[in-house]
């Protein structure tokens, strides 16, 4: 495995600060919103100082505490669609992020998504901008926005007047994928998970009809984890083509979502869909029993501030 290590080492009491960027901005929720109470419960496990914060309070915070800590013990860990200005506000003070601006643009972005992944040669469906205008598109085909996650506003569409007038990009539709993908979660250099994701009301394969409320896989949507279709669960081309995505991106956690190119699960024929810099684990933890949250904060700590 490759080691991401961002090369910061430290001897004083390091502190993980987690930017939370949520619909609520009530501090109160972090105590029973589930990722934050287990990243919360692990640190205090391990004795890892650890605290939260809104991405409107970092300015007040890096100010306070530039005259009690230095850049090389705090570290700042990036959850939900944390504002690009704001990571490059904290990369400025001189602090570490995770993920790092660069990599979040990348990834939040499915344009510049699509251009990483076609000039680093990975497959991956053909995308369409100025969908409108666009002759050349193949319906049916899938609409999403072009920053957005978690599957809000990704629907299929059959011909161009049903494509919105907003911006949004146009996707090229993988029938064997439909309501269906596989997802692949890194963080450190390692392979974390490797699950299949099915939309609620996603058909079985080999008998899948073109349902328009059943193509998007997310669990935000009402989609289902279930265990790897391959084993390995994660096979050694997959895990290889992840962690270089890692590497060049340079994401140091996130997670790459795969589509099936064949009815039946094959290794070989996948082709990427996204790339996420700030994946959820409640459902890999939940349904699928992995320890993300000790994970992620056993990383941190030990790739980045322990000697």
């Amino acid at each position: 495995m490759r080691n991401h290590s961002l090369g910061l080492k430290t001897t004083c009491n390091p502190l993980i600060v987690v930017v939370y960027a949520l619909q609520t901005e009530d501090y109160s929720y972090f105590n029973i919103f589930y990722p934050s109470r287990r990243l919360a419960e692990v640190a205090k496990n391990r004795s890892i100082a650890l605290r939260f914060l809104f991405p409107k309070d970092v300015p007040t915070f890096i100010q306070d505490i530039s005259k009690k800590r230095t850049t090389r013990d705090t570290i700042f860990f990036l959850r939900g669609t944390v504002p690009v200005e704001t990571i490059i506000f904290i990369e400025r003070s001189g602090f570490r992020c995770v993920n790092s601006s660069s990599a979040v643009k990348i990834a939040n972005d499915k344009i510049e998504t699509a251009n990483f992944l076609k000039s680093n040669g990975y497959p991956t469906p053909c995308i369409f901008e100025h969908a409108k205008k666009n002759n050349q598109i193949i319906f049916p085909a899938i609409v999403k926005p072009r920053f957005g996650s978690r599957g809000v506003g990704v629907f299929l569409v059959d011909c161009l007047d049903e494509i919105p007038e907003e911006k949004c990009i146009v996707q090229e539709y993988i029938a064997d994928s439909h309501g269906r993908d596989f997802r692949v979660f890194f963080a450190g250099g390692s392979i974390l998970a490797g699950v299949e994701r099915r939309s609620g009301n996603a058909a079985t394969a080999g008998d899948r009809g073109v349902e328009k409320s059943s193509v998007c896989s997310n669990i935000n949507t009402g989609g289902k984890m279930y265990p790897s279709p391959f084993t390995p669960s994660v096979p050694k081309n997959i895990e290889a083509m992840v962690l270089e995505i890692a590497e060049k991106t340079g994401l140091w956690y996130g997670a790459v979502d795969f589509l099936f190119c064949t009815d039946t699960p094959d290794p070989l024929h996948l082709t990427i869909c996204e790339i996420n810099a700030f994946p959820g684990f409640t459902a890999l933890e939940q349904e699928r029993g992995f320890d993300i949250a000790g994970a992620l904060v056993e990383n941190l700590y030990e790739l980045f501030l322990s000697e």
